[in-house]
C-alpha cells in the first residue's frame, strides 16, 4: 500500500478522534450554560488544553496534503471539515464569554489552516463565514434571543457593529497571511520537485550510461536490441548489429598506461556518435568492445558505417607520457537480422564470430558474418 494512503488512514483516524473530543467538551459547555442558566462562568485551564486537542491537530493536515496528497475528494473534505470548526468554534466562543472569550483567538488559526487546506481561492470563503458566523451571534444576542455570554448586559447593536469589523478586520488578515504563507511554502515545494526532477533524470541517466564513455552500457542495449529485434519480426525489416574492438588494446594498456587506455576508448565512443544516426543505438560493451544497432539497415549499409568508424579512428593519435605519438586501430565484426540468424541472443554471437575472422585476417578491418561462415572486406 501506497506511504500517502497509510498517512490519510491515519490522519482521519486521528480527525475522528479529535471530533469526538471536540463535541463532547462543546456539549458539555452548554449543558452547564443551560443547567446554570448562564454562561459558564469560569474555565480552568484544562479547558485550554483542551480547545488545543480540539483545533491544532489540523496543523498537520495542510503539510500532509500539500506534500503527499493532494487529491481534489481530500481537500473537499477537509475544506467541509473547516466550515464546521468555524460554526462550532462561534458557539465555543459565545458559551466561554462571547466578546471577552479568552478563546476568541482560535479563531485566526482555523483561519490560517483552513486556508491552507481547502481548494485555491476558497481561503476567502471561509474568512466570510467565521466573520458573518460571529456577526450573527453578536445580533442574536442583541435581540435576546440568546443569553448575554459575557458578565455585562446584552450587546447593543453599535458593540455588534464593532465586534463584526474587528471579526472581519482578523478574518481578512488571517487569510491573507495564510495565503501568503502557502503561496511561498508552494513555490518553495515545486522548487523542490524540479530539482528532484533533475536529480531523478540525472540518476536514470547514470542506470544506462556507461560513466567513462557516455554510451549506453550493455545492460540498456541488450533490452534495447530484443525491443527491435520484435519490432523488425513484426513489421518484416531488417536490423544489422556492428561490433567493434580495439585492436592490440592490451599492449597499449601495459605500455601506456590507464590514462591513455581512456582516451582512446572516449575517442572512439565520440567516432561512434559522429558516425551514427539517431535511431541507432551506440553501447559499450566491455573493456575494449563496442556495439551499434542500426535499426531497418542492411548488411552493406552497415558494412560502409563500420569502415567509415574505423577509417576516421585511424587518423586519430594519441600523446603517451614520452611525448610521442600512436595511431591506434580497431576490427569490427557484422551481423543482420534476419539473414544470418531470427533471434536476438544469436544475433550477438554471429557478430563476434565476425569480428574474430577480422582479426585473424590481420586486423583494423571489417568482417560480415554469412552462411554460417565468415567473408572479411
Amino acid at each position: 500500500m501506497p506511504l500517502y494512503h497509510i498517512l490519510e488512514r491515519k490522519i482521519l483516524m486521528i480527525d475522528r478522534i479529535r471530533w469526538g473530543i471536540s463535541l463532547a467538551v462543546f456539549s458539555l459547555i452548554v449543558l452547564t450554560s443551560a443547567l446554570s442558566r448562564a454562561p459558564y462562568p469560569l474555565y480552568p485551564p484544562i479547558l485550554l488544553l483542551l480547545a488545543t486537542v480540539m483545533y491544532y491537530p489540523v496543523l498537520y493536515t495542510p503539510l500532509f496534503h500539500l506534500l503527499v496528497c493532494r487529491r481534489r475528494a481530500f481537500a473537499v473534505f477537509h475544506g467541509c471539515q473547516t466550515f464546521l470548526n468555524v460554526l462550532l468554534m462561534t458557539g465555543f466562543v459565545h458559551f466561554t464569554g462571547g466578546l471577552e472569550s479568552q478563546y476568541y483567538f482560535i479563531y485566526i488559526f482555523e483561519i490560517i489552516i483552513g486556508g491552507t487546506i481547502v481548494l485555491p481561492n476558497h481561503g476567502f470563503a471561509i474568512s466570510t463565514a467565521a466573520w458573518v458566523a460571529y456577526a450573527a451571534l453578536l445580533e442574536l444576542e442583541a435581540l435576546q434571543i440568546l443569553p448575554a455570554a459575557s458578565s455585562q448586559s446584552h450587546p447593543g447593536q453599535l458593540s455588534v457593529l464593532s465586534g463584526t469589523i474587528r471579526m472581519m478586520c482578523l478574518a481578512y488578515i488571517a487569510q491573507f497571511v495564510g495565503s501568503y504563507v502557502i503561496k511561498e511554502r508552494r513555490k518553495q515545494l515545486e522548487g523542490l520537485t524540479t530539482r528532484l526532477s533533475r536529480l531523478n533524470e540525472r540518476l536514470r541517466q547514470m542506470a544506462v550510461t556507461d560513466q567513462l564513455t557516455q554510451l549506453y552500457n550493455f545492460r540498456y542495449f541488450e533490452s534495447r536490441l530484443e525491443e527491435e529485434i520484435l519490432r523488425a519480426s513484426r513489421y518484416g525489416r531488417t536490423a544489422t548489429l556492428i561490433l567493434l574492438c580495439l585492436d592490440r588494446f592490451r599492449d597499449h594498456l601495459k605500455a601506456h598506461g590507464q590514462q591513455f587506455c581512456d582516451k582512446m576508448l572516449r575517442s572512439l565512443a565520440d567516432s561512434l556518435r559522429a558516425n551514427t544516426r539517431l535511431i541507432d543505438i551506440a553501447s559499450r560493451y566491455d573493456e575494449d568492445r563496442f556495439l551499434i544497432l542500426l535499426p531497418e539497415t542492411g548488411q552493406e549499409e552497415a558494412r560502409i558505417v563500420a569502415e567509415r568508424i574505423r577509417k576516421s579512428f585511424a587518423l586519430v593519435s594519441f600523446p603517451t607520457r614520452d611525448d610521442h605519438t600512436v595511431s591506434c586501430t580497431l576490427s569490427a565484426g557484422i551481423a543482420s537480422y534476419p539473414t544470418h540468424t531470427d533471434q536476438a541472443q544469436h544475433l550477438l554471437e554471429k557478430a563476434d564470430q565476425a569480428l574474430s575472422a577480422a582479426k585473424e585476417n590481420g586486423k583494423s578491418r571489417v568482417a560480415a558474418f554469412s552462411d554460417g561462415a565468415t567473408s572479411a572486406g
